[in-house]
C-alpha cells in the first residue's frame, strides 16, 4: 500500500479513537466529517439484557482498507468493570462510515472476570500488537500480548507483559506507543498486590520491549505527591524525542511528567496545564500537521 494510504488511516485513527463512548448502556462511535460541517454518528453497538455495556476498545489499518475495530463486550446481568467479557470485533471498508454487524470473536472470555480494555498497534515489523487486561480478582489484572501476522484473522496465544511481580496493573485501551527507536511501551498504574490493599492512587510505570514483544522490562516509577491521586496514564512521543506521561489526577488537573531515556525514568509529575475533573484524556499528534488533539 501507498504512503498516502497508511496516512489516511493514521488520520482516521486519531479522530475515531477519541470519540468513541463507553456507556453501561451502549456504545457508540463517531467521526468528523471531511467538509468540516460537524460531527456524526456512523455507529452505534446497542446493548441488550444479557449485554449491559459495550465500551473500551481501539481501531486499526489494515492493508486491504479496511478498518478492524476491537471492543470489550460485558456479558450477563452486570456491566461493571469486573463482569464477564469478551473482545469482539466488526469491520469497516469505507473508512469508517458504514460497520459490519456481525461481530467476530478476538478473545473469548479469558481470565476468572474477564478481559477488557483493547489497544491495537502496528508495528514496525509490520505486524499487529494487541494488548488488553486479563483480570483473574482484584489481586491480579495483568496485561497480556497477542501478535498477527495475517492482519487480524489469528492471533499468538496471549503472553503476559508483567511477569516480574503480581497486582493488579491498570491500562486504559489505546495506550501503546512504539518510539521511532523501535522500543516498545505500555503505561501501567498498579492499585493493589496480593499483600497490599487497594489504593485509588496508583503507582505509575512503563514496561517496555526492545525485540517486538518477546521480553518486557520494567522502567522505574513515577514520583508524586502524596496528596494527589494519580491514574490511567497515556503516553505521547515529543518532537525532540522526548517523552511524556499524562495521567488522570485529582487536583483539577491532568498531571505530568518527562523522560529523557525513553521510559527508564522519570521527572517528578507536575501540574499539566490541562483543566480536568479525576477523568482520563487521550493525546494524540495529528498526521500532516503535527498538532496535538486532546480529548
Amino acid at each position: 500500500m501507498n504512503k498516502s494510504f497508511y496516512t489516511s488511516i493514521a488520520s482516521l485513527r486519531s479522530y475515531f479513537l477519541f470519540v468513541l463512548m463507553g456507556f453501561t448502556s451502549s456504545g457508540f462511535l463517531m467521526a468528523q466529517s471531511n467538509d468540516n460541517s460537524g460531527n456524526m454518528m456512523v455507529h452505534q453497538i446497542n446493548a441488550s439484557k444479557d449485554n449491559p455495556r459495550n465500551s473500551e476498545g481501539d481501531f486499526i489499518g489494515l492493508k486491504d482498507g479496511r478498518i478492524l475495530f476491537v471492543y470489550s463486550r460485558f456479558i450477563g446481568a452486570s456491566g461493571s468493570d469486573h463482569a464477564p467479557a469478551q473482545l469482539l470485533g466488526r469491520y469497516s471498508a469505507d473508512e469508517g462510515i458504514s460497520w459490519t454487524k456481525d461481530d467476530q470473536v478476538i478473545v473469548d472470555k479469558e481470565g476468572d472476570m474477564n478481559v477488557m480494555s483493547v489497544s491495537l498497534l502496528r508495528l514496525k515489523n509490520g505486524k499487529i500488537a494487541l494488548v488488553y487486561a486479563r483480570k483473574n480478582s482484584l489481586s491480579d489484572c495483568i496485561p497480556q500480548l497477542r501478535l498477527s501476522e495475517d492482519e487480524g484473522k489469528t492471533w499468538t496465544d496471549p503472553k503476559a507483559i508483567i511477569q516480574d511481580r503480581k497486582g493488579y496493573f491498570v491500562v486504559n485501551n489505546d495506550r501503546i506507543v512504539q518510539l521511532k527507536s523501535g522500543r516498545i511501551l505500555v503505561p501501567v498504574s498498579l492499585h493493589k498486590t496480593p499483600e497490599t490493599p487497594w489504593r485509588n492512587k496508583g503507582t505509575i510505570q512503563c514496561y517496555y520491549s526492545d525485540d517486538n514483544g518477546l521480553s518486557w522490562h520494567a522502567g522505574d516509577s513515577v514520583l508524586t505527591p502524596d496528596s494527589i491521586i494519580t491514574q490511567e496514564p497515556g503516553l505521547l512521543e515529543l518532537k525532540r524525542g522526548k517523552l511524556m506521561v499524562y495521567m488522570r489526577a485529582s487536583g483539577g488537573t491532568q498531571y505530568q511528567s518527562f523522560s529523557e531515556d525513553e521510559g527508564l525514568t522519570w521527572t517528578m509529575a507536575e501540574p499539566a496545564a490541562i483543566p480536568s475533573p479525576i477523568s482520563p484524556a487521550s493525546i494524540k499528534r495529528i498526521p500532516g500537521t503535527g498538532d496535538l488533539l486532546l480529548v
